[in-house]
């Protein structure tokens, strides 16, 4: 699971504003309706993730929003036409665009998000709000996909991208924070643990070009 990003805008000051991302969509079947409701599995009395999946559909819920690449949820889901978004898409390394917005493509998923974010302002009169990506980065153990290699790809080339702005504002560098300098034992869940571009005896883990 990857921090894509995390925003604060910027005035006089910093004000952090989460924004949560989830990477994963379940549609229990084909419909135009865009109305889901979100799965989070955060308590110790939930019932098991086959029953949930049989209570979205006696109550023709066809839509599901997952917070984490959880195995049980997953399989509970075979069969109901799982839609993701693909590991490219999110580390920069899609070389043709997979979303078409009028004249605006998109081949990564970060600028897809951060140019919601730009015309969400702009259609509230805060277009002049300048953006700063306040968290950004990809864990190397813990959870799907979160390899050493992945990490290295995704900071990587979050560092060259960031330079040269978004479609939708082209050439305007984006002040960017990576996540983390170490990785942070007393973290939870496991792969929160494992964000770090160093280990905690000042070790590189990979190698990264800041410049």
């Amino acid at each position: 699971m990857a921090k894509i990003l995390s925003l604060a805008s910027k005035r006089s000051f910093m004000a952090s504003t989460m924004l949560l991302f989830s990477l994963l969509m379940a549609i229990l079947s084909t419909t135009s309706a865009q109305i889901g409701v979100c799965y989070g599995m955060l308590g110790n009395n939930l019932p098991p993730r086959p029953e949930v999946i049989a209570l979205y559909n006696q109550y023709n819920i066809r839509r599901m929003r997952l917070y984490d690449p959880d195995q049980a949820a997953l399989q509970a889901l075979g069969g109901t036409n799982i839609e993701d978004i693909s590991l490219n898409y999110a580390l920069f390394a899609d070389p043709a665009p997979v979303v078409q917005d009028g004249s605006l493509q998109y081949h990564n998923l970060f600028d897809a998000i951060l140019d919601a974010v730009y015309a969400a302002l702009e259609k509230s009169g805060g277009g002049n709000l300048e953006i700063v990506i306040s968290e950004s980065g990809w864990p190397t153990d813990g959870g799907t996909a979160t390899t050493v290699d992945n990490a290295r790809t995704y900071n990587n080339n979050l560092i060259q991208h960031v330079k040269g702005g978004t479609p939708k504002k082209p050439g305007k560098p984006i002040e960017t924070y990576i996540f983390a300098l170490f990785d942070e034992n007393n973290k939870e869940p496991e792969y929160e643990k494992h964000f770090g571009l160093f280990s905690p005896n000042k070790q590189l883990k990979y190698p990264v070009n800041f410049n």
